[in-house]
Formats: structure tokens, C-alpha cells, sequence
């Protein structure tokens, strides 16, 4: 037998020749991963990798860390008679879900042929104070309860207003039948469910432990699938005069649609009411305009990539094209597009983005983390301020 001398000496001599006593061949399994994203996190998650890795790939995130952290000096809330600015949008997404008018009703012949979903006609109008006053008691805010009776007056109000504004628009006009840039509305969809895979295939991501002092791998990750599962607020499908059929996606944002709204005079008002030229431009026509679509641009890529999936399953006939999506400012009823190049390359970028977020989960050990961000970046993320 050994004795321990012997042993210690024998270790000693595999340290000295930097080599590792013999071990048994990993077998090296390929597996698929599957991810599971939000779309809202897209836009932050390219705008600032930093901002991703630790809130998709650690056991941490930003609100863990920001609890540890001197949290900056609060923001001065304001009074108000209104709703919450999260819940006034829901109610306003609920008010547009029901009764944005369906323009089947005045162009019933569509060029291809549509589900009885996007056939639907609402019982009331999308101005209707019953309309409104409905939404309403489906959040809790009667006119019954005396105890907030100014809330309840103050929102209706606001949320006639801005059913005003939308149906006068690029939108209100399509679901009202109108044909407007070489596009006439056949019918739309709200709320349109959407579950969207997106696949990533890799060459070189793998699994690796530490065993016998060597770094070996154990798994190959070959193929990373990203779901993502949500609802786009509205589709649009429209005809045109070549005979073709197309779908838009619409997002609706209520942005500046509550302090320092005017009504009656928008030019002083909150920036996402002014504009400039036509009402009914499907194009952002100031600098207000185009940060909100640029703010958005990755998620409403998704949207717009999740319908073009589901198109793509039809027979090749049934297919309608996809315009590039836009955004429905409720500020002011304005409906603003990407244009078609600024809509490539979003889909370009988003597929960049979605494979470094495959490789990085494939390899969650792997040194490939971003470099270190300043202070100033670091609070930025943590508060979500880099949009």
C-alpha cells in the first residue's frame, strides 16, 4: 500500500506539471432552453444591456438593489381628483375595447376574409356619456357613492374628452369607415391575444462545471426559445387600392392625458397634445411625438412580429401585409406610424438584441456580463429612467 508521503508527493507532481489526474469522458448532452419575456421590457432591455443582464440573468434585481441603496429624493406627488395615471389608461383601453366604432358596419365586403371577431359592433357609441359611465363602475368610481362624488365628475369629464379627441382622429375616422392614405378599414380587433416564439440558434453556447481541476462541458444549448405572450390593444385591418389586404397594430398610450391637460386650449396643454399640420398625418410632426414612438418602437416590433406569425400560418392567399406599427396618442387623437425603413431596422435590431439575450441565458456563468456602468448609469436603471 501508499503511504501518505508517497501520495502527497505523487498530488505535488500533477500540480508541478499542470495537469489533472486522469478523468472519465463527459458526455456532452445539446438541450433547447426556453425564456419567457415580457414585451414591455424590450425597449429598456436594448436601450441600456446593463439594465437587462442583472433584472433577467442574476438572483437579484433593481428593486432588491435599490432597497439597499440611498434612494434619491422622492418626487412631489401631486393632489388630484382623478384616478391614478395607470388606472385612467386601463379604463380608457376598457372604453376603446367597447365601443370604438367597427368600420364592417360601413365597408362590410372585406378584400379577404376576416374572423366574426373583427366584425363586432359595439352597442353604444365611443362618446357616449353611458359608454364612458359604464367603464367607470367596472373600476369602483359611481355616481352613487357621494362620498367621491368629485372624482367621479372630474373622470367622466377627462374620459369624454378624450373619447372626443380619439374618435375626431386618424383612428376615430378609420373605425368610422373613412379612407384616408390608400387605406380603407375593413374592421380591427381589440385586444388581440398573441402567445409568439421567437428562436434563436446557437453555435458555441454551452453549460460548463468545474470538475478535477478543469473546466469541462456538460451541456451544449443549441437552440434558445423566447416566448413572449401578451395582448396588442388594437388591430386595424385595412384594404387597399391595389386590392390588397393589410394589418396595423395600435398601440394606445395615454400619456399627458391627465396634469396639465387642456382641453380647451392645447397649445397649453401638456407637449403630446400640440402638434403641427394635419389632424389626420399618420407621421409624428414634433420632437413629442417622436420620442413616444421611439420609446416604444422594440414593443411594438413584437406586436407586429407576433401578427405577422400568425398571417404566416394561412394558406398563402388569406395572407393580408403587415404595416409598420403605430402609436394612438390619446392626448390629442393622433394616430403616428414608423415608416417602413424605420420599421426594417427595428426588426433588425430586435433580433440582434434577442440573440444576445439567448446567448446570455445559455451561458448565465459565462464572463460576457457588460462592462461596469458609472454611478449616474447604474441610478438611472435602477429607477427606470432610461427610457
Amino acid at each position: 500500500p501508499t503511504d501518505a508521503i508517497t501520495r502527497l508527493a505523487t498530488i505535488e507532481d500533477i500540480l508541478d506539471d499542470g495537469k489533472t489526474t486522469p478523468s472519465k469522458p463527459q458526455k456532452n448532452n445539446s438541450v433547447n432552453h426556453i425564456l419567457r419575456l415580457g414585451a414591455n421590457t424590450l425597449d429598456t432591455s436594448v436601450k441600456c444591456r446593463h439594465n437587462h443582464w442583472p433584472n433577467n440573468l442574476a438572483e437579484w434585481n433593481n428593486v432588491r438593489l435599490s432597497k439597499v441603496l440611498e434612494s434619491p429624493t422622492p418626487k412631489s406627488v401631486q393632489t388630484s381628483e382623478y384616478p391614478s395615471p395607470v388606472e385612467f389608461g386601463l379604463m380608457m383601453h376598457r372604453l376603446v375595447e367597447i365601443s370604438l366604432e367597427n368600420p364592417s358596419k360601413y365597408n362590410p365586403n372585406p378584400v379577404l376574409p376576416l374572423p366574426s371577431s373583427w366584425l363586432n359592433k359595439p352597442e353604444n357609441k365611443l362618446t357616449d356619456i353611458a359608454s364612458v359611465e359604464l367603464v367607470m363602475s367596472e373600476f369602483g368610481i359611481t355616481k352613487s357613492d357621494k362620498s367621491s362624488s368629485k372624482l367621479f365628475n372630474y373622470t367622466r369629464k377627462r374620459m369624454h374628452e378624450i373619447a372626443q379627441l380619439i374618435d375626431r382622429g386618424l383612428t376615430g375616422i378609420y373605425a368610422a369607415g373613412a379612407s384616408k392614405h390608400s387605406r380603407t378599414a375593413e374592421g380591427l380587433r381589440t385586444e388581440l391575444p398573441f402567445l409568439y416564439n421567437h428562436e434563436a440558434q446557437l453555435d458555441k453556447s454551452s453549460r460548463k462545471v468545474l470538475r478535477d481541476c478543469e473546466i469541462h462541458d456538460i451541456t451544449k444549448v443549441s437552440n434558445v426559445r423566447i416566448m413572449f405572450e401578451g395582448r396588442a390593444d388594437l388591430v386595424m385591418a385595412y384594404s387597399g387600392p391595389d386590392g390588397e389586404g393589410y394589418l396595423q397594430i395600435v398601440d394606445m398610450k395615454t400619456t399627458g392625458c391627465l396634469f396639465g391637460f387642456n382641453y380647451e386650449n392645447p397649445n397649453q396643454g401638456t407637449p403630446l397634445q400640440q402638434f403641427s399640420g394635419d389632424l389626420h398625418g399618420h407621421y409624428p410632426s414634433t420632437e413629442s411625438e417622436a420620442e413616444i414612438l421611439q420609446k416604444y418602437q422594440y414593443q411594438l416590433t413584437l406586436y407586429s412580429s407576433a401578427l405577422e406569425a400568425i398571417e404566416n400560418e394561412k394558406p398563402i392567399a388569406e395572407r393580408r401585409t403587415i404595416l409598420p406599427p403605430a402609436i394612438l396618442v390619446a392626448a390629442s387623437g393622433r394616430t403616428i406610424e414608423m415608416t417602413q425603413g424605420e420599421y426594417e431596422q427595428c426588426k433588425t435590431e430586435l433580433a440582434e438584441q434577442l440573440t444576445w439575450i439567448a446567448e446570455l441565458a445559455a451561458q448565465p456563468s459565462d464572463l460576457t456580463d457588460p462592462s461596469r456602468m458609472s454611478f449616474e448609469h447604474a441610478m438611472s436603471c435602477w429607477n427606470s429612467e432610461i427610457a
